[in-house]
């Protein structure tokens, strides 16, 4: 009975959640929207400006607050009555906020957005306030194009594009290619009627450093180049949408500017992502004797696209998946060793049944595996890591992937140092020395919340790259061993020399059987030694697809 109530509980904060993120958007939608201006300028040495201003109607952005603030009260209280209370108020008066609370509130909120995704960017941002409107102005600066498009803050790619790629071509022009986000065809098509309602403007401006000899954008002069919306007009969204059917391309003297390779930013995005994690300082040798590989399942995904659906999929739309086989693998590191993370994960050889080959389902851009590191989600209890290997579709006879063989970088650990902090309250101090496992860390008790059967510890560890590695557990006497609470990483952010790495720690306080426990609980803090980095090989054969 205990399990289904909280099964109860779990579906009213799903269902509130939903109910909120549609009145968000009806209100966004319901008022005159606001307009957007994003100016980008590259310097001939390289170092880059954006600005970008957004301006929406003072209703609007109060409303969206309020929301915002609800939802995260919903996720942290876990109450079905308050659930449905802050469901209720969606339409809480307006304009009740002074200029100076709702600038405040503004800048909180954007720092709740995007706070983890700060680098050592140069960055201003300003909130004007009236009556009428909210106006945001951000000003970043970077030192080389490649920080520019390695920050998640940048506003380059916007939603829209997936990938930027700079490069110098054949004839030693600025080639500059912007590649659309999966789907976004289809969200425009659903999206286009709302935006012409709202009147929704945008200007998208890149000026670089040579002249701009060829634009896919609307428009084009001297140096600059951009990219114009008007909702109200439908010429200029058919030339949006134009923009979502294939890369776009521009191309430019350099003016000076130096590209010694490709750069990408769906790449660099992904290992700034995974900085800290992927122990580059440490040596990368062939890996050694004891490395374990075990298939766990295979699952084949066939779309079958009857003739009168064929123009629907014209349009880029799908079922959220593609074609191919997905090979699960759990990796198991040699005795006496904790697996704490698996990189670089890329398919070798496939081979069916037949002796024919099966080709990896490559996305441009990205490896043909799926990584999992160890560091964002806890201590791997079984001392395992679960990967999953895409491959495309085998042929229709096919009956099995006879050989599969793949590679990847292992991370183990053959020690740790421990500590354990036992005072951890809401009235205790919230600054702990964790410098016995790792010298110039502390752990920063934010938030501790224990209310209804459910434990959060909102924190934040401080001090070298390294808190990257910090694996944090809270320990509570009788609760079952798989409720056990471990930090989930929710921002990370490196500013010269130190790094911060927000976590929160979620931790059910039930037993095995699925009743209550009480008292006193501590926080196990552990840092690993002993660190090899080493390639190892996955061999895989006989998987059935039948």
């Amino acid at each position: 009975m205990k399990r289904f109530l909280r099964w109860t509980l779990t579906l009213a904060v799903a269902c509130g959640a939903a109910d909120l993120n549609s009145r968000l958007m009806a209100q966004f939608f319901d008022e005159e929207a606001g307009q957007q201006q994003t100016v980008i300028t590259i310097q001939a040495d390289g170092s880059c400006q954006i600005e970008a201003k957004s301006t929406q109607p003072r209703k609007t952005m109060e409303q969206q607050l309020r929301i915002m603030e609800q939802m995260k009260a919903m996720e942290e209280s876990g109450d079905v009555e308050e659930i449905q209370k802050a469901a209720s108020q969606t339409n809480a008066a307006t304009n009740s906020l002074s200029d100076e609370e709702l600038k405040k509130k503004v800048l909180e909120m954007r720092e709740e957005q995007f706070g983890e995704l700060a680098t050592d960017t140069d960055k201003q941002e300003q909130v004007e306030v009236n009556k009428d409107n909210v106006t945001v102005v951000t000003k970043s600066s970077f030192s080389s194009v490649e920080e520019m498009l390695k920050s998640p803050r940048s506003s380059i790619g916007g939603e829209m594009f997936g990938n930027v790629r700079f490069e110098q071509d054949t004839n030693g022009h600025l080639r500059v290619t912007f590649t659309p986000q999966t789907g976004m065809r289809r969200y425009f098509k659903s999206m286009r009627s709302a935006w012409k309602l709202s009147g929704m403007n945008s200007d998208f401006r890149l000026v670089l450093p040579g002249k701009v000899l060829s634009s896919g954008f609307t428009g084009m002069q001297n140096n600059a180049t951009w990219l114009t919306v008007d909702s109200k007009k439908d010429e200029s969204l058919d030339a949006y949408m134009k923009l979502m059917d294939t890369p776009t391309v521009i191309t430019a003297e350099l003016g000076g500017l130096i590209i010694k390779a490709p750069l990408e930013s769906k790449k660099l995005r992904r290992a700034f992502a995974r900085q800290g994690e992927s122990a580059d300082d440490i040596p990368l040798t062939e890996g050694g004797a004891g490395f374990v590989a075990q298939a766990e399942g295979i699952m084949t995904t066939t779309i079958h696209v009857f003739p009168e659906g064929k123009d629907y999929f014209k349009d880029g739309n799908s079922f959220g998946a593609s074609p191919g086989a997905m090979v699960t693998v759990k990796v198991f590191p040699p005795q006496g060793r904790t697996l704490q993370s698996l990189s670089g994960v890329r398919i070798l050889k496939a081979m069916d049944d037949k002796g024919r080959a099966v080709e990896a389902a490559e996305t441009e851009g990205e490896e043909t595996g799926f990584s999992f590191s160890a560091f964002q989600g806890g201590a791997q209890e079984k001392n395992s890591v679960q990967i999953q290997l895409r491959l495309h579709l085998p042929q229709p006879d096919a009956q099995a992937i006879d050989e599969l063989n793949a590679e990847a970088v292992a991370l183990t650990a053959g020690a740790w140092k421990e500590m354990t902090l036992t005072n951890v309250s809401e009235t205790s101090t919230n600054e702990f020395d964790l410098g016995a496992v790792l010298p110039g860390a502390k752990f920063i008790v934010k938030k501790l919340v224990n209310k209804n059967n459910m434990l959060r510890i909102d924190g934040q560890l401080k001090g070298p790259p390294a808190v990257r590695r910090l694996d944090v557990q809270v320990k509570i006497p009788g609760a079952a061993q798989q409720m056990m609470g471990n930090a989930n990483e929710r921002k990370f952010t490196a500013k010269g020399a130190e790094s911060t790495r927000s976590i929160t720690i979620n931790a059910p306080l039930f037993n095995a059987d699925g009743g209550a426990v009480s008292g006193p609980f501590t926080l196990q803090i552990r840092f690993p030694e002993d660190l090899r980095r080493e390639k190892i090989s996955i061999k895989l054969k006989g998987l059935d697809l039948l």
